[in-house]
């Protein structure tokens, strides 16, 4: 038989979506999501790395935020590694907080035993419009001019 494959299966959900800053060099940083009702889950976040540190993830999960607050969704969880405590500190410096029982349904909890849930309200999430200057006041103080 053929094995799982979580990526397809993903994309062919008519309840998932992918988000995608892409520059005319590389795609700088992607993100997917799986939704049901008003909850959804950020399954799979990165950055490139030539582009870390630049604002690039916080666009990404704005950009996220707006694609749920489209399809009504109030509540946004992200998927992490029990075995990745970086990854934590990035999440609750966004404003995730641990997941309590309760909090989620079955339908938005972790697909896979090794991964635990933190959990925020889109509303609490930074607007694009937000992140788009931050990440313009980076990617352009680099002490690279622009001027020829």
């Amino acid at each position: 038989g053929h094995g799982t494959n979580y990526i397809r299966d993903h994309l062919d959900s008519p309840r998932s979506f992918v988000i995608v800053l892409c520059s005319p060099k590389v795609a700088m940083a992607a993100a997917m999501v799986d939704y049901h009702g008003t909850e959804a889950v950020i399954r799979m976040m990165g950055t490139h790395p030539t582009v870390r540190k630049r604002g690039c993830a916080r666009l990404v999960h704005s950009l996220v935020a707006d694609a749920c607050r489209a399809r009504s969704i109030a509540k946004l969880c992200v998927e992490l590694s029990e075995n990745d405590p970086d990854a934590d500190l990035i999440w609750k410096r966004f404003g995730y907080t641990s997941v309590r029982s309760g909090m989620i349904s079955n339908t938005t909890a972790p697909l896979f035993k090794d991964t635990k849930l933190l959990v925020m309200g889109v509303s609490h999430v930074c607007s694009v419009s937000n992140a788009l200057g931050r990440l313009a006041d980076v990617m352009f103080d680099e002490g690279e001019s622009t001027d020829e």
